[in-house]
């Protein structure tokens, strides 16, 4: 009785505590998770693109960051400022992201509204102004054609950054100054001599970065800066390990296995898979939910991919469209027992406001990847502003790690420090030999991965007319308790999957064995007219030759017979 009562009151709190929590996305506070009011959003100015050198990507990456660090943001170029944009009542902060140095892009209007700003200042790359220079003190030097090692604070682990050609550095920081990594260069007296400078400073209202990456350590020691100046920096966080790439059109055998796999090994992980809104009748969406169903009973969860859009309609259709698709998506997979806990996008999807409202307002729970590599992006209505949700994952791919040194073998979660929610990303493997690198690399990136069934982790994401939760590693729909089913995935005696793949797997494959057929009886052909061409130029060889004999005999034996005339 007892135990009942227990029970009992564990569901009441917990059912209590998703009405409480599963509200409108953007009104969700990721720390406390209680409603907030709105807030001023950071200010990111950019002076270019600067696409020769990729750094559209660094852009994308702090947009993402800072959403993940629950701080909305919006960005514009240097050629988009205003005067009398940077205002104290507009702006909490402001962010001046220098990538072309040499272009000299910063407008003078900007400058004279940064001298009268009270909020916060992050200058990222070279080009400090008089302004900054003067709120950041300490000693601040022009070093020129350098390559730099960047270490942690623990002088455990280094990166290799790329060769500056010119920065500014604070060179000594001035007194109650953080100090965030430190850089020493390749020269063989600095490395003798253990001459370090800092990487990041913060001192008091203003923040330096003299460069940025969106990988490896350059970037681990920059979202703890950040993190730290605005006052985010109230614990560190376990990255989440995203399996990527899932479509129905997958190989499901290779997901199963994938899944048993990280079951099998005690990690925790969620995938994130695409799904389709038509079709569901198909036995191929039958196999595919099946499958999907299969990780939820071995320990994985699952973020729903936002699809592929490629020519957006007008606005005014758009929403509709899109806010269809997601719903009829979502309802189809909860009415087969997939529980998506939550939503992932391309970075850009935040940066628009239709998406936004259409797809991602869906969930409080939202997995951002960087962009992909199309120019331009197909935005519905680009606004530049980045929205906040319950958490948002800033998502980095397992091999930007391979940039840290002396890291492979990471034994604690002490290691490596995420200052921000993280999902770590690995592909699908595809194939036997990748399955195998794909084992190697888990190994290799040993980290003590989140696991969403445990502490305060709580998703709500609405499916049409329903909402499915999930809080301590169940699911529910509308506060009810939902059980997945366990026969998702067959498993013969001999330990191998029977999911079956798509309808069309089997035309395929009897196109494919027809096709060897035709092969193998072609090159029978072939090796056979080949002995018999063989055959017949030896027979022919010997022929001439025999016919050679012949002719050289009869000349000799005239030869002879005219000497014997003439004797």
């Amino acid at each position: 009785m007892h135990k009942k009562m227990m029970k009992l009151t564990f569901w009441l709190t917990a059912l209590l505590t998703l009405f409480f929590y599963c509200k409108p996305a953007h009104a969700v506070d990721a720390g406390n998770n209680v409603p907030q009011p709105p807030k001023q959003p950071v200010l990111l100015v950019y002076d270019s693109k600067n696409a020769a050198e990729h750094d559209e990507n660094n852009i994308d990456s702090l947009q993402r960051l800072f959403v993940s660090l629950n701080l909305p943001i919006k960005t514009m170029s240097m050629a988009q400022y205003q005067p009398g944009t940077l205002k104290d009542q507009n702006y909490s902060a402001v962010v001046l992201m220098v990538n072309w140095p040499e272009a000299h892009l910063i407008k003078n209007s900007f400058v004279k509204d940064l001298e009268n700003f009270h909020g916060k200042i992050l200058h990222v790359g070279p080009s400090l102004t008089a302004v900054e220079k003067q709120q950041l003190q300490g000693n601040i030097q022009y070093l020129r054609h350098k390559q730099y090692f960047l270490y942690d604070k623990s002088n455990k682990y280094y990166q290799m950054l790329d060769f500056i050609n010119s920065s500014e550095f604070v060179t000594k920081p001035a007194a109650g100054s953080q100090v965030i990594g430190q850089l020493t260069s390749q020269d063989y007296q600095d490395k003798m001599s253990h001459k370090f400078i800092p990487y990041g400073v913060i001192h008091n209202n203003i923040a330096f970065l003299p460069y940025f990456r969106a990988d490896g350590l350059s970037f681990l020691e920059a979202s703890e800066l950040i993190a730290q100046f605005f006052g985010r920096q109230t614990q560190t966080y376990r990255p989440l390990l995203v399996i990527t790439g899932i479509t129905p059109y997958s190989d499901l055998r290779r997901l199963v296995k994938v899944a048993e796999y990280l079951y099998s090994e005690g990690i925790p992980y969620a995938i994130s898979a695409t799904s389709v809104a038509t079709n569901t009748n198909l036995k191929a969406y039958h196999y595919y939910t099946l499958a999907l169903q299969h990780v939820e009973n071995n320990g994985g969860e699952i973020f729903l991919q936002v699809p592929s859009i490629y020519a957006p309609d007008t606005a005014k259709t758009a929403y509709t469209t899109l806010r269809n698709d997601m719903t009829q998506t979502l309802t189809a997979l909860r009415d087969n027992y997939v529980y998506p806990i939550g939503i992932s996008a391309p970075a850009y999807w935040n940066q628009d406001e239709l998406y936004r409202s259409a797809a991602l307002s869906l969930s409080n729970q939202i997995l951002l990847t960087s962009d992909p590599d199309e120019n331009p992006l197909p935005y519905a209505q680009e606004d530049n502003y980045g929205e906040t949700y319950g958490r948002t994952y800033y998502a980095m791919t397992a091999s930007s790690l391979n940039t840290i040194k002396e890291g492979n073998d990471l034994d604690s979660q002490d290691d490596l420090r995420f200052s921000t929610p993280t999902a770590v990303t690995m592909p699908l493997p595809t194939s036997s030999k990748s399955f195998l690198q794909f084992k190697r690399n888990i190994k290799t990136v040993n980290l003590q991965w989140a696991n969403p069934d445990y502490g305060d982790f709580k998703s709500c994401v609405q499916a049409g007319n329903k909402q499915i939760s999930f809080l301590h590693g169940n699911y529910l729909v509308d506060n009810n308790l939902m059980e997945v089913p366990l026969t998702a995935a067959k498993i013969a005696a001999d330990g191998k999957a029977q999911v079956p793949h798509g309808t069309l797997s089997g035309f395929f494959n009897v196109q494919g064995i027809i096709l060897e057929v035709f092969i193998i009886i072609a090159l029978i052909i072939l090796v056979v007219l080949f002995v018999l061409g063989y055959r017949v130029y030896v027979g022919m060889f010997k022929y001439t030759n025999k016919r050679h004999k012949t002719t050289l005999g009869t000349l000799r034996k005239l030869s002879k017979k005219k000497r014997k005339e003439h004797k």
